[in-house]
This record gives C-alpha cells, structure tokens and sequence, in this order.
C-alpha cells in the first residue's frame, strides 16, 4: 500500500494538481485492495462542494458532522465519505496558518494533508475491524472505549479511538515524507508537530 501511496501523490504533485475526486477514489481502491477489509470498507461517498445543502446527501451533512466534518468513517455501512465543500476549507486554512499557502510547496503539502484525513479515517475501518473480530489487547481496549455515542468536543479531545487514528495517519505521513522528494522544512515541521501533538493528545491536567 504505502508504495501506490507514494505513486499517487508524486503524480499530482509532479502535474502541480491538488487532491480531487479522481484522487479520493484511486485512494479507496488502493486501500479496498491492500487491506483487509472486506465487510468493514464498502463504498466511497464523495460530496461535491457544490453539492453540500442538496437534499440527497442530508444523512450525510446534518448535524455537527456536515458543519464541519472533512470526512468521515460509517462503521454502520463501512462507508468512507468526503466533504469536499469542508476539507478544502480546512486544508486551505492549515496551509495559511503555517505559511505554505502561494508558496512552491502549497499544491504538495496540501496533497500530504488531503492523505492524513483519509489515512485518519482508514484507521476507523481497521478498528471497526479490530472491534468486532480482534482478540488481542488493543482489540479489547477498543471495544471497551468504543460505546457508539456521540461525540463531544471534550470527549473527542479524550478519545483513545481519535488518537490511536491520528498517531498512526501522521506516522505513515511522516514516514512516506522522504520517499515522495519534498525538500521544505516547513511541511515536515508541520507533520512533526501535529504528530508530537498528537502523542500528548488528552494529557492534560487542570490547576
């Protein structure tokens, strides 16, 4: 998997083209065929941006989710689905934040950042996976966490399933880095530290 990862982003970034739909799709046929998930990963639902208030994906944009989810995992339906209208936001104010945005690297990093979410979200399917037919202790420690209620703000900072999914997404990133030639210090610095962050993700304590 990790070297068709690595293929697919090097060809977007060598065409200076940022993630589409076309994109989103060839990343879920790699996963569909080099993972084992059968059962747990069924279909990609990509939303058009232009698409996000039509009444024919209401059961995806209600709520908080629709508001300002990038993307998202079903373990209902094994469905991986992408709003486009929300990530682009995201992404785009990530690469403000850090400085990357009209710069040589922006099409890249933006392109490496469009992965994490999608890595993020594939971690959810393998711990649907894990939940339901794992025997081993991190498989335990999953269906133990995972209650099936809705998320909170807080719960979500304290969440062991959303940071094991962001740990392991920044991992793979930061070890795919090398392969796919990036030489900006500001794109690993920023992989880096949301890595790190992520590491100390819901060790907090109150005075």
């Amino acid at each position: 998997m990790k070297q068709r990862l690595i293929e697919l982003v090097v060809r977007y970034n060598l065409k200076n083209r940022k993630a589409d739909e076309r994109f989103y799709q060839e990343f879920f046929r790699i996963a569909k065929e080099e993972l084992d998930l059968d059962g747990y990963l069924t279909e990609l639902v990509f939303i058009p941006k232009n698409d996000h208030m039509n009444p024919k994906y209401e059961e995806y944009t209600k709520g908080f989710g629709g508001m300002f989810g990038q993307a998202a995992y079903r373990s209902a339906t094994g469905e991986l689905v992408i709003y486009e209208r929300n990530i682009n936001y995201g992404r785009v104010m990530d690469l403000r934040e850090v400085g990357l945005e009209f710069t040589e690297s922006e099409v890249s990093a933006y392109n490496l950042m469009i992965l994490q979410t999608l890595l993020h979200e594939i971690e959810h399917a393998k711990q649907a996976k894990m939940k339901k037919e794992g025997t081993d202790f991190e498989s335990k420690l999953i269906r133990i966490a995972d209650t099936d209620k809705p998320d909170t703000t807080e719960s979500y900072e304290y969440s062991i399933i959303e940071r094991l999914a962001e740990i392991r997404s920044f991992e793979m990133i930061l070890e795919l880095y090398n392969e796919i030639g990036l030489f900006d210090q500001r794109v690993y610095d920023y992989f880096d530290a949301r890595y790190k962050e992520s590491i100390l993700r819901g060790y907090h304590f109150e005075d």
